[in-house]
């Protein structure tokens, strides 16, 4: 079981917000109340039940306050103002625990701590590379983007200048994937990611390595679902011109 803020669990992910808190609206503008603009992070924020229009936590407490005991109305929806429960329970069967594990960290470090040395050993490395997927499969999941984003970003980079993630080690992952399975996806667009932050896509070795199957499938993700994502070329080509 994992207690995590609800707030901040649906801050990015927009899976936990459809599921958590359906009828909030996007935090923008300002507070009607105050009329101070609405940012998450710097003030505690709360939410009408019935029309979900956001507001601060203090300017409702100021609210309640002030009516000295009589019922707060929304000052939007004019219904009868109803708090959140503090806490609430809920299951997803649908996620692994040790990968939610990971995104727990993420949300509260800011980072995710490596279980076991880096080493340049074949069978670590995949196993390494397995997890990887994994996770970015949570985060496709759950629709949270700067997740998905910042575990790719530092997915690539390790790959490369640590394990050296080879077009072997991508083959043999695809080929152990039972066909239809999302992870089929996230590895195409692993893939696209390691060939774009390799700068010269000449200097990929072996092509001819890679089997029919998995090219075809690759490039019709890359067609229909991944958009190229040039920051990663353009910060590869950075890192060639610092050289």
């Amino acid at each position: 079981m994992f207690v995590v803020h609800e707030d901040l669990l649906c801050a990015n992910s927009l899976f936990f917000r459809q599921e958590l808190q359906p009828e909030r609206k996007d935090i923008a503008g300002d507070c009607s109340i105050c009329l101070v603009n609405l940012e998450r992070g710097l003030q505690e924020l709360t939410f009408c039940k019935l029309c979900g229009k956001n507001f601060h936590f203090d300017c409702i407490e100021n609210l309640k306050r002030q009516a000295a005991g009589h019922p707060v109305s929304c000052p939007l929806c004019r219904h009868e103002w109803s708090d959140r429960r503090l806490s609430q329970c809920k299951e997803f069967l649908e996620i692994n625990p040790k990968d939610f594990g990971k995104y727990y960290e993420w949300l509260y470090k800011g980072c995710i701590t490596h279980t076991q040395s880096l080493k340049e050993q074949d069978n670590e490395g995949k196993t390494w590379f397995s997890s990887v997927l994994r996770t970015l499969q949570l985060g496709a999941d759950i629709q949270d983007e700067k997740f998905y984003d910042t575990i790719m970003e530092a997915a690539v980079e390790t790959a490369f200048s640590k394990l050296h993630i080879d077009n072997e080690c991508l083959l043999a992952t695809f080929e152990s994937i039972e066909f239809g399975d999302p992870l089929e996806k996230i590895l195409a667009d692993v893939t696209v990611h390691l060939m774009v932050w390799c700068g010269n896509w000449n200097d990929w070795p072996s092509w001819t390595f890679f089997n029919s199957d998995f090219l075809g499938y690759m490039m019709i993700r890359v067609l229909k679902d991944h958009p190229l994502r040039l920051k990663y070329a353009q910060k590869a080509a950075n890192k060639e011109e610092r050289v």
